[in-house]
């Protein structure tokens, strides 16, 4: 599988008003995607989609100076951002079916 961005603008050049590496962000947005797609096509499992946030850009979603809350609400987004991405690639019809 190999998603692409659905316009050069599909994720924002900072969240929360810090800058963020945008390219690392949307690469790790696809790669969590992917994962999910597998891993719920493989065990139908529920995967731990802030583990792979986490670990894939620690220094955005596991930033030890960042609060609590700023870590969530990022954490948050990018599980956004990763639903938003596999609808583009996954019609709501097919996951009914």
């Amino acid at each position: 599988m190999a998603p692409s961005a659905p316009s050069a603008n599909w994720l924002p050049g900072c969240l929360d008003g810090h800058p963020i590496q945008r390219a690392t962000y949307q690469r790790l947005i696809v790669r969590v995607a992917e994962y999910m797609v597998r891993i719920i096509l493989r065990e139908n499992a529920d995967p731990d989609i802030n583990e792979a946030l986490r670990g894939g850009y620690a220094e955005w979603f596991a930033a030890h100076n960042s609060s609590r809350n700023t870590r969530d609400q990022r954490l948050s987004r990018g599980r956004v951002d990763v639903c938003a991405l596999l609808q583009t690639i996954v019609e709501r019809g097919d996951l009914i079916a």
